[in-house]
């Protein structure tokens, strides 16, 4: 008898471990939907930043992003990968000309749906400070809408390592996805 309880017992046991949970289910859901989802490309403003010691370069483990994008998806109207350039709407121009970012040294986010897949520099072209170790935006560098994302400031030092992801997967699939890559 004991045998036989124990057996009835191992078996509804088995069944209810094995149940599938509601909870994982829906995630995976979610995950499957967000699948055929286009990438929003954003450009935050940082709310906390640390630099590196004795670099022109954002700590990405000490810093964060704002909770809301200072330059939309909308905003971003094409990237040409080629000449890491990206054009931008008027309004977008309007802002950058027009708020506290056109300051020497303002550190900045590109992210993907959220998540970062670079940290840059302002750096307007009056700058007379050096920027070797990041990827930089200018402010003379916005004409017809345009920005460009150059390697150092003034420009790349040779021996200068700068992890370059400007034309980064994630990004080039994101822009693709929305007929903005050229």
């Amino acid at each position: 008898m004991k045998i036989i309880f124990l057996s009835v017992f191992s078996f509804f046991l088995a069944i209810s471990f094995n149940k599938p949970n509601t909870q994982d289910k829906a995630a995976n859901q979610n995950q499957t939907s967000n699948e055929g989802e286009t990438g929003e490309v954003e450009i935050y403003l940082l709310k906390t930043v640390q630099f590196t010691s004795g670099k022109c370069q954002v700590d990405a483990g000490a810093s964060a992003i704002e909770a809301l994008p200072f330059i939309t998806n909308d905003d971003i109207i094409s990237y040409t990968k080629n000449q890491y350039e990206y054009e931008l709407s008027q309004t977008a121009v309007e802002k950058i000309k027009s708020t506290n970012i056109n300051r020497d040294g303002t550190p900045m986010a590109l992210a993907v749906n959220g998540q970062i897949i670079y940290y840059f520099i302002f750096k307007p072209d009056y700058s007379n400070s050096p920027c070797y170790h990041s990827i930089t935006m200018g402010y003379s560098y916005i004409q017809d809408n345009k920005v460009q994302m150059r390697l150092g400031y003034p420009v790349q030092v040779q021996g200068v390592a700068i992890e370059d992801k400007r034309n980064d997967q994630v990004l080039l699939t994101a822009f693709e996805q929305q007929n903005k890559l050229r």
